[in-house]
């Protein structure tokens, strides 16, 4: 796992986001997480438009300050200075509970996970023209793995 080996890692992890990603396939791999907490809100809270729910715009702020200064936001989460992002809410007038700052954290961690597996596949792939790790059979990884393949 990159984790258990993150002397070795950080470098190419960092220039891998920082570096060989633009500003728009940053947003990619936020979005992935952003899509997904959309779907769970819709069904949690039965409502077609999420936009409305305050908890969603607070998870909006979030996913904006990682994406701040080209993805330097996401990367002080993975540093010392892993919760620079928590400061949109002291500096706001704005209200946060702690389970709203707590979902807002499971968000942060989300989007850690997500950069971590899509610049997985991107280094396990580099060689193969599909992307594709050969022994995978399953119809259903296969398309994520396609997915995130695009996004690298």
């Amino acid at each position: 796992m990159i984790l258990d080996n993150w002397k070795y890692h950080k470098s190419k992890v960092a220039s891998y986001w920082l570096i060989k990603l633009d500003s728009v396939k940053q947003r990619k791999v936020l979005d992935i997480v952003r899509a997904s907490v959309r779907s769970i809100l819709q069904r949690i809270w039965r409502v077609s438009d999420v936009e409305c729910l305050h908890l969603y715009r607070l998870f909006n702020r979030v996913f904006n300050r990682l994406l701040w200064s080209h993805g330097q936001g996401l990367w002080n989460c993975f540093c010392n200075s892993g919760t620079s992002w928590e400061t949109i809410f002291s500096k706001s007038t704005e209200a946060v509970t702690a389970d709203q700052l707590q979902c807002c954290q499971r968000i942060v961690e989300l989007c850690k996970q997500c950069l971590l597996v899509v610049y997985k596949y991107s280094t396990d792939s580099r060689g193969s023209l599909t992307g594709i790790n050969p022994d995978w059979d399953d119809t259903r990884s296969n398309e994520k793995i396609n997915m995130i393949w695009t996004y690298s």
